[in-house]
């Protein structure tokens, strides 16, 4: 494991400690030449060198600042500088469209209540019934849409408790979208990365498409490039529309920039371009080429 460094332009934060606010797996913080795991609510030094263990996540605070990590090795945090400041008009831009694309997945009735009224309707002996976790789901969305955002997250951790209970499949992964979106929201972006690495997408997914520009965001701002490269080029581009499309290559090339590669980042950043030259993604991505 190398230390990993950011290839962003961005300030540095010397001042303070930092504060241990959520932890996955394995984390560990150098004292001398020993490494001592650190836990929750631990007070670490900003100059401290942290390591990562496989699938561990550790979300630290500083101030207003947030800092999360979710790739394995080894971190130097007075080298870190925060993804946040590296371009906030990507940022932005993100946050925006993923506003959007939610709230148009969850208009009207959620797909997994659609569906079974859909199979009710072919089989006029079947009675269909609202699952507890459907509802629950629903209610979520509701909340989202007048903008109650902790109520809503408890409502899709009510949902994921009872479609775990009684097996329901496809509840159970649109309940893990929606708590992962809510706790990113809610500047939860541990929780939403440990929740959203649950789901196994499928183009079926109403929510496909939000999933991979939501998770490969997350990656990339909890530094975990490598990861993030890995998750977006398994995107499946059939149904998606050029906007789509866009985002993800825009993502994609921030992704090899941090890891360094600038070469496949100007190509991703010139296709995200190509896709339609004159839109806000791809104005963006021109500006990011031409910087390489």
């Amino acid at each position: 494991m190398t230390i990993i460094g950011l290839f962003f332009c961005a300030v540095t934060l010397f001042s303070q400690d930092y504060t241990v606010d959520y932890i996955d797996g394995i984390v560990d913080i150098q004292k001398d030449r020993s490494w001592l795991e650190v836990f929750t609510g631990d007070i670490i030094d900003s100059g401290a060198t942290l390591k990562l263990g496989n699938d561990s996540i550790v979300e630290l605070s500083k101030g207003s600042t947030r800092l999360v990590l979710s790739q394995a090795g080894i971190y130097s945090l007075k080298n870190l500088e925060f993804p946040s400041a590296r371009n906030n008009e990507v940022g932005s831009m993100i946050t925006h469209k993923l506003k959007v694309m939610v709230g148009n997945t969850r208009t009207g009735k959620s797909a997994v209540m659609g569906v079974r009224a859909s199979d009710a309707a072919e089989e006029p002996n079947l009675e269909w019934m609202t699952s507890e976790s459907a509802e629950f789901i629903q209610s979520g969305k509701m909340k989202l849409e007048q903008a109650d955002i902790p109520g809503a997250e408890e409502d899709f951790r009510q949902a994921l408790s009872y479609a775990q209970d009684f097996s329901e499949e496809q509840e159970l992964e649109t309940a893990r979208f929606y708590l992962g979106y809510t706790n990113t929201l809610l500047e939860k972006s541990g929780p939403a990365l440990k929740i959203l690495s649950q789901i196994r997408p499928d183009t079926a997914q109403d929510f496909y498409n939000e999933l991979y520009i939501l998770r490969g965001n997350l990656l990339i701002e909890s530094l975990a490039f490598d990861n993030a490269i890995q998750w977006l080029e398994t995107f499946k581009p059939d149904k998606a529309s050029v906007e789509i499309q866009q985002t993800i290559a825009l993502l994609t090339g921030i992704a090899y920039q941090g890891q360094g590669n600038s070469q496949k980042a100007r190509s991703m950043f010139l296709l995200a371009n190509e896709l339609e030259p004159g839109s806000e993604t791809g104005v963006i991505a021109k500006k990011l080429a031409a910087e390489l």
